[in-house]
């Protein structure tokens, strides 16, 4: 039996984080092998939107290519008009430099994209990590979700 799926059903915020498309499952994380039934890469992330803004929520083990980075900002910052992304690195126990250095991408991209880009969630090793490359003269860097929130709401009233 064959299974089908009702896009219309679906929750909106399970969506390919290249394509936009939004996917016929719920995006688990590590270990997940099901590539996007539209373009085919696998995951790097969970995707959800709030208010305006893109929150990624970055799988263990995973990490976007050049081309994720290019397509993830044409799907959601250009062609969608999202102003905020908060990348929430709470499910890593580590990062490695290759990892640190897409983000470091994506942040530039996102800035000349006009788009604020903010890291939250980081645990003790990534964050010293973090301190210890000078990211966060680099990284707008939030404690967790919630920090990040109010954050957004005081720059709003402002």
């Amino acid at each position: 039996m064959i299974a089908t799926f009702d896009a219309d059903v679906l929750d909106e915020t399970h969506r390919c984080p290249v394509c936009g498309q939004v996917l016929p499952y719920q995006v688990a994380l590590f270990p997940f092998d099901a590539p996007c039934p539209a373009c085919g890469v696998l995951p790097w992330c969970r995707i959800s939107q709030q208010d305006g803004s893109v929150i990624l929520e970055v799988f263990p083990g995973r990490e976007p290519s050049m081309e994720d980075i290019a397509s993830f900002i044409e799907t959601y910052v250009r062609s969608n008009g999202h102003k905020s992304v908060l990348c929430d690195l709470s499910e890593l126990d580590m990062v490695s430099s290759s990892f640190v250095a897409r983000l470091l991408t994506l942040n530039k991209r996102l800035r000349s994209a006009r788009c604020r880009f903010l890291v939250c969630g980081m645990g003790p090793v990534v964050g010293e990590v973090f301190s210890r490359l000078g990211l966060e003269r680099l990284f707008e860097i939030a404690d967790d979700k919630q920090d990040t929130v109010e954050r957004r709401q005081l720059a709003a009233i402002a």
